[in-house]
């Protein structure tokens, strides 16, 4: 199994936009997914946030858009 942590809060890693910073840039989260699903026969998860802030909560979108690729 390969679990992808989009959801990890530590400022050192979201200000790269890695982790949770990767949450502002959705169409990213999922190409990158996708990519590890192509490149691989291994099971993917991935661990996420509900949203980048209180006024930006799209795990619904998120999780669709997901479980497509």
């Amino acid at each position: 199994i390969i679990d992808i942590n989009f959801g990890c809060p530590v400022k050192k890693v979201v200000c790269k936009g890695a982790g949770a910073g990767i949450l502002k840039d959705i169409d990213l989260m999922v190409k990158l997914t996708a990519e590890m699903v192509k490149r691989t026969k291994l099971p993917i998860t991935v661990k996420t946030r509900l949203g980048w802030d209180q006024d930006s909560i799209k795990i619904v979108e998120v999780a669709e858009r997901l479980q497509d690729v």
